[in-house]
């Protein structure tokens, strides 16, 4: 190949932007991106979604001095006599409360 064919294959190339990246050279031609298919947007999507209506919250309300069985035994897991000792509180409200 002569240098005028060198010089006209060069000028019908179209120009690319290239980036060097630790030492190599990289054009537009090298770089290939990637983009997730439809269906992996919804399904991620979907579980954005499930994972919102996990981080709502919940309440309870209870109305006297004795919280229902299931409070008064996670009390029990934390603190083991405070069950016994919520129902003395109540017990002893309750006796003040009659006289």
């Amino acid at each position: 190949m002569n240098s005028n064919e060198e010089q006209k294959t060069e000028a019908t190339t179209p120009s690319t932007a290239s980036v060097s990246i630790a030492g190599a050279q990289l054009s537009e031609r090298d770089v290939r991106i990637s983009l997730p298919k439809t269906t992996e947007l919804k399904a991620s999507l979907e579980l954005l979604q499930r994972l919102e209506l996990l981080k709502m919250e919940t309440s309870a309300e209870f109305t006297g001095p004795i919280p229902p069985p299931h409070l008064l035994a996670e009390y029990g897991n934390i603190v083991p006599d405070f069950p016994e000792r919520i129902m003395r509180m109540a017990e002893a409200q309750y006796s003040h409360s009659d006289e």
